[in-house]
C-alpha cells in the first residue's frame, strides 16, 4: 500500500515538472532567447524538481517504515459481530437451531492416518457441539459433507461463532468465505490474503495477511466447494492440499456426492483432515421443530401424525433437510394457512417446488412497497444472471454483466462517446465564436478536447473498481490539498512569466502558447488522477452495501477535486485563447472520470435494467429488505440467495417462462 502512495506522489511531482518544462518551451517560442528569463526559469525549475524529489523521498521513507502488528483481537471481534448479526437475520437460532446430527464419514474420502490418530478422528455429535469435536482433532482440519440443503453452511457459521466465543489468544481466528468466488489466477492463500486485506484493514496489507495464513493464525472456513465449476475441482483440491500442508488449519464444506466423485477421480484426499457427514433430520427432531406451541400444534397435527406414521415417506424425506424444514415452518407460520396442503402433493419434487415457489409470496404477502409478482420477476432475473455467468453472489459493482447485449454495448460505448462529446462540444463552442486573427479556434478546441477526453477515459471500455473505505477518502483529500498547493504554485509561476494576453504577439505564437498551456493542464490532470488512484486503500467490507456505495461516490468526488484543481486552473491560463470551451473540457473530463467509478456505472446499469422492469430502480434498498426478510443473505458488501437450490429453482422458472412466452404470443 505504501508503494502505491509513493508512486502516486512520484507521478504528482512528475506532472508538475512536465508542466513547467512545457511552459518553458512555450516561453521560448513566444519571447525568443532571453538569458535573464532563462535563469529565472531554471531556478524555479530546480526548486520544483527538488520539491518533487522530496515528496518521493518522504513517500519512500513511509514505505520503508515497519508496518504495525496485525490486530487479531479486533479482527476476531469484527468477524464475530458480522456473523452474529447474520445468524440473527437468518433466524437459525430461533427458537433454537434445527438439531442436525453428524458423524465421521464411512465413505472412502479421508486420508489413511496412523492408528494412534485414527481413534481421535472418529467423531459424532450435533450442531451445538461441533466446536468441541473440532478441538479434539490431531490436526485442525475438517471436511463437512452433506446433501443439498442439509445444513452445511449453517453448521459452518455456528461452528465459527462457537470457536470465537471460546477462543483464547493462542487459537487461530476463523474466517468464513465462499470458495466459489476463488480467483483461479492466484493460489489459495494469495486469494484469501487479498480478501482479508480488503475486508479487514486491521490485519495489514496482503503480505501481512498471507503470513497470518501460512503461520496458522487464521483458520479459513471454505464454504461450498461444490459451487466451483466442475472442471476446476481437481485443481482446487490440489491447491487446498498444497496450502494446508504441514497441518495448517482448515474447514471445508462440500456436497457428499461431488466430494466422493472428486476423491475417486483424483485419489488425493486432504491429508490429515477428518471428514464428517451431516445426517438427515430425525422424525423426532422434525416434530420438536414444528411443534413449538399448542396453537401451532393444532394446525400441524395432520402433518405430524403423517410423519409419525410414515417416517420414511416422501414428505418425511423432504423435511429431513434443514432447508426444507425451515421453509415449511416459514410458509405456514400464518394462522390462516393450512399445513395439510403438504399431504396433497404427489411426490418429492412437487413438495420441494411447492416450498421453494411459496417463499417469495409468503415473505411479501403484506408488503406495501412491492407486489410478490414483481419481487419474483426481479429475483428470477438475478438468479438467471448468476446462473448464466456462474457467479456466487450479487455484487452491485458487477451487475453490468446482467445487461442485455444492446444495453451492455451502450454502457461500454458511453465512455468514448462522452470523450467524443467533449471534442464536439469544444468544436461547436469555438466555431460559433470569433476567430483569433485568422487562427481557426475550432482546430484548437478539437485538439484540446481530444487530449482531455483521452486523458480522462483512456478510450477503453469502463472499468469497475471496488469501492473504497473512509481511510481512502481521508488520504485522497490530503493528497488533493497537496496537489492544490503544487498546482497553484506552478500556475502562479506561469502567470508571472507567460501573461495570458500579449497584444504584440502573432497568431502563430498565440496558438503555440495555448497548446503548451493545454498540454500542461492535461498532463497535470492525467498524472494527478493516476496519483490519486495509486494512493488508494482497500474496501471496508464489513459495512452495508449502501454505505460502501456512498463511500465510492465520496471518493469519486475527491478525484474530481484533483481534476478540477489541476485541469481547471491550468485551462484558466488559456482562457483568452480557448474561451468558454475551456470550461467545457473540465466539465466533460469530470464526467468521463465519474463514469469510470463503480458507483456511477452501477447507477447507469440500474436505470438501464429498470427500463423494462428487470430490476427495481432503488435496487440496493430492495436487496437490503430482501436480506432482512430472509430471502437473501449477506456476503461482504454484496448479497447471495438464501440457498443455491432457491437460485436454481428461480432460474428454472425463468427459462420455462421465456420458452412459453413465444408460444403465448403465437
Amino acid at each position: 500500500m505504501a508503494r502505491r502512495t509513493a508512486t502516486g506522489f512520484a507521478l504528482a511531482g512528475a506532472g508538475v515538472v512536465l508542466g513547467v518544462l512545457l511552459a518553458t518551451l512555450g516561453g521560448t517560442l513566444w519571447r525568443g532567447p532571453d538569458l535573464d528569463t532563462a535563469q529565472k526559469l531554471s531556478t524555479i525549475l530546480g526548486v520544483l524538481v527538488s520539491a518533487a524529489s522530496l515528496a518521493v523521498g518522504v513517500a519512500t521513507f513511509r514505505r520503508q517504515r515497519k508496518p504495525p502488528e496485525p490486530d487479531l483481537t479486533r479482527f476476531a471481534e469484527d468477524v464475530r459481530s458480522r456473523w452474529d448479526t447474520e445468524a440473527a437475520v437468518r433466524g437459525v437460532r430461533r427458537p433454537a437451531p434445527i438439531r442436525v446430527r453428524w458423524a465421521s464419514s464411512t465413505l472412502p474420502v479421508a486420508a489413511t492416518l496412523p492408528v494412534a490418530a485414527t481413534a481421535s478422528t472418529e467423531l459424532s455429535g450435533d450442531i451445538l457441539d461441533a466446536a468441541t469435536g473440532f478441538r479434539t482433532l490431531p490436526h485442525p482440519q475438517l471436511v463437512i459433507l452433506g446433501e443439498p440443503g442439509g445444513g452445511k453452511s449453517t453448521l459452518a457459521m455456528l461452528l465459527l461463532l462457537d470457536l470465537l466465543s471460546t477462543r483464547d489468544e493462542t487459537d487461530p481466528v476463523p474466517f468464513l468465505v465462499q470458495v466459489g468466488s476463488w480467483d483461479w489466477e492466484k493460489s489459495l492463500y494469495e486469494w484469501l490474503a487479498e480478501g482479508l486485506a480488503r475486508e479487514h484493514t486491521a490485519l495489514g496489507d496482503v503480505k501481512a495477511c498471507q503470513r497470518l495464513l501460512t503461520t496458522g493464525r487464521i483458520l479459513p472456513i471454505l464454504d461450498g466447494l461444490d459451487e466451483l465449476p466442475h472442471e476446476h475441482l481437481p485443481s482446487a483440491l490440489e491447491g487446498i492440499n498444497l496450502a494446508v500442508d504441514g497441518g495448517k488449519p482448515l474447514i471445508l464444506t462440500c456436497r457428499t456426492t461431488e466430494y466422493r466423485e472428486l476423491i475417486e477421480h483424483t485419489e488425493s484426499p486432504l491429508a490429515g483432515a477428518a471428514v464428517i457427514e451431516l445426517e438427515p433430520v430425525s422424525a423426532n427432531d422434525m416434530l420438536a421443530y414444528l411443534d413449538t406451541n399448542p396453537l401451532t400444534a393444532q394446525r400441524w397435527r395432520p402433518v405430524l401424525d403423517h410423519l409419525r406414521a410414515e417416517p420414511c415417506g416422501e414428505l418425511a424425506t423432504v423435511l429431513a433437510t434443514p432447508l426444507m424444514l425451515s421453509l415449511a415452518r416459514t410458509l405456514y407460520a400464518d394462522p390462516a394457512t393450512d399445513p395439510a396442503d403438504l399431504l396433497r402433493l404427489p411426490d418429492r419434487a412437487a413438495i420441494e417446488h411447492h416450498l421453494l415457489d411459496g417463499l417469495i409470496p409468503t415473505l411479501y404477502r403484506d408488503h406495501r412497497g412491492h407486489h410478490p409478482d414483481d419481487v419474483e420477476r426481479w429475483m428470477i432475473f438475478l438468479a438467471r444472471y448468476q446462473d448464466r455467468w456462474n457467479i456466487v453472489g450479487v455484487d452491485w459493482w458487477d451487475l453490468h454483466f446482467g445487461l442485455p447485449p444492446l444495453r451492455s454495448w451502450l454502457l461500454r460505448l458511453l465512455h468514448p462517446l462522452v470523450a467524443l462529446g467533449a471534442v464536439l462540444g469544444l468544436v461547436l463552442g469555438v466555431w460559433s465564436a470569433d476567430w483569433l486573427d485568422g487562427t481557426p479556434r475550432a482546430a484548437l478546441g478539437a485538439a484540446l478536447g481530444a487530449a482531455a477526453g483521452l486523458a480522462a477515459t483512456g478510450w477503453a471500455s469502463p472499468k469497475f473498481p471496488h469501492p473504497v473505505s473512509r481511510v481512502a477518502l481521508r488520504r485522497a483529500r490530503r493528497i488533493a490539498l497537496g496537489w492544490a498547493i503544487a498546482v497553484a504554485t506552478a500556475i502562479g509561476v506561469l502567470l508571472r512569466v507567460l501573461p495570458a494576453q500579449h497584444p504584440d504577439s502573432d497568431p502563430r505564437s498565440r496558438l503555440l502558447v495555448t497548446l503548451v498551456l493545454a498540454a500542461f493542464a492535461v498532463a497535470i490532470a492525467a498524472l494527478g488522477r493516476y496519483g490519486f488512484v495509486m494512493a488508494d486503500t482497500p474496501v471496508d467490507f464489513d459495512r452495508e452495501p449502501q454505505a460502501v456505495l456512498r463511500a465510492d461516490r465520496s471518493y469519486a468526488r475527491s478525484q474530481h477535486l484533483g481534476l478540477l484543481l489541476s485541469g481547471g486552473l491550468g485551462l484558466a491560463l488559456a482562457w483568452q485563447q480557448a474561451g468558454i470551451p475551456g470550461v467545457v473540457v473540465v466539465v466533460f473530463a469530470c464526467l468521463c472520470l465519474r463514469l469510470r467509478f463503480a458507483s456511477a456505472s452501477f447507477t447507469l446499469t440500474r436505470w438501464l435494467l429498470a427500463l423494462d422492469g428487470s430490476l427495481p430502480r432503488n435496487l440496493l434498498a430492495f436487496l437490503h429488505d430482501a436480506h432482512q426478510r430472509g430471502l437473501l443473505r449477506r456476503s461482504g458488501p454484496g448479497y447471495e440467495f438464501r440457498h443455491r437450490l432457491l437460485l436454481l429453482r428461480l432460474a428454472e422458472l425463468g427459462r420455462l417462462r421465456s420458452m412459453r412466452a413465444p408460444a403465448d404470443r403465437g
